[in-house]
């Protein structure tokens, strides 16, 4: 009789343990799914070369792919939202705060536009989105 608690007390420990070490693995994925991407991250996925969700958008959109953009848009969107969340190499608190609003609204134009399926509004965004650089870029880099 006792064998058979002291056993079933084991069974019990260990299963709680494993649960124990299941539940911490799935805290710590849900804390990188957290992450705030850097605005290195950013910008080089979001706009660095033919393979940057810009240019996926663009091409997606010019080719009636609209499902590939509206994919490439939400993450842009996302990075539009996470961009604020970052602290600049340099320049004034307010001006960062104006910008990374500014660019936050204007990548979620694109998404909206992708959505509609509005090839000029999905151009007129991104052509927003590149003027965009330079007054950031002056500022903050």
């Amino acid at each position: 009789m006792v064998r058979k608690i002291t056993r079933s007390a084991i069974c019990l420990t260990a299963g709680l343990f494993a649960l124990t070490l299941g539940m911490g693995a799935i805290g710590a994925e849900d804390k990188k799914e957290d992450k705030v991407p850097t605005i290195e991250e950013i910008m080089k996925q979001g706009h660095a070369g033919t393979k940057s969700l810009k240019a996926k958008i663009e091409s997606s959109a010019k080719a009636d792919k609209w499902e590939d953009a509206q994919k490439s848009a939400v993450l842009l969107k996302a990075f539009g939202e996470a961009l604020g969340k970052n602290k600049p190499e340099k320049g004034e608190a307010d001006s960062w705060k104006k910008l990374s609003v500014k660019y936050s609204k204007t990548t979620a134009d694109i998404a909206s536009a992708t959505d509609k399926k509005d090839a000029k509004a999905v151009t007129t965004a991104l052509g927003a989105l590149g003027k965009s650089c330079k007054e950031c870029h002056d500022s903050h880099k």
